[in-house]
């Protein structure tokens, strides 16, 4: 999929951290931030559930709560060894784009998290002046498909219903199979990492909804 058309679909290797979405620019902070939390000690439940308030601009469409519930109906030999569930807040003060940040999976110095990124209030996912491709309009179309131009500037509309669907879903999901997969991700196979967690991802999702009521 073409990297505008997702917003979790970036992959950094910094350090000793495997996979993660990141703004390049923030790469100091992620690391600052990926080693500000601690390995579990010994005996601790996991994973540890973390939740920031996010900024007067923005909210989490879940909550630990939620995500933790959801967390535990994926395979536990595909979660195990994931130490933390972060809903962190958003650093700064940018509105969602398609090139920033909703989601990343961490690893290094013991620890291994799923960080989920909060929403920004207006509901709002904008795309820039040029019109979404066919593609992109349809990678969206489960959730929504409230698209508008305003301003010289393209934007999606979201429900909440919608929003924690896809949260828990597609982007828990997708971090999930980050985890799951044995190859370490590079800027050489990238691509193909992205591409196996989404392919997690979706098999998840038809697999859910193959055994829930009224299915045969």
């Amino acid at each position: 999929m073409n990297r505008k058309m997702t917003a979790w679909r970036k992959n950094r290797n910094l350090g000793d951290i495997s996979g993660g979405r990141c703004w390049v620019k923030i790469e100091d902070r992620v690391l600052h931030r990926v080693h500000s939390l601690k390995p579990p000690v010994a005996g601790a439940e996991l994973p540890i559930v973390l939740e920031d308030n996010p900024s007067r601009d923005f909210f989490f469409p879940v909550t630990g709560l939620e995500v933790s519930d959801c967390f535990k109906q994926f395979p536990k030999a595909d979660t195990d060894g994931i130490t933390h569930l972060w809903l962190r807040r958003r650093p700064g003060r940018v509105l969602q784009a398609p090139d920033h940040v909703l989601a990343e999976y961490l690893r290094g110095s013991g620890v291994c998290a799923i960080v989920l990124y909060p929403w920004a209030r207006d509901m709002l996912l904008r795309f820039g002046p040029t019109r979404p491709s066919h593609r992109v309009r349809r990678a969206y179309q489960p959730w929504t498909t409230d698209w508008f131009f305003q301003n010289g500037i393209w934007f999606l509309h979201w429900t909440e219903p919608a929003l924690k669907d896809f949260y828990l879903r597609v982007l828990l999901g997708h971090e999930i199979g980050h985890h799951c997969d044995p190859n370490r991700w590079s800027r050489a196979n990238g691509r193909k990492c992205e591409q196996t967690a989404d392919q997690y991802a979706l098999a998840q999702i038809k697999h859910k909804e193959a055994r829930s009521p009224g299915k045969t």
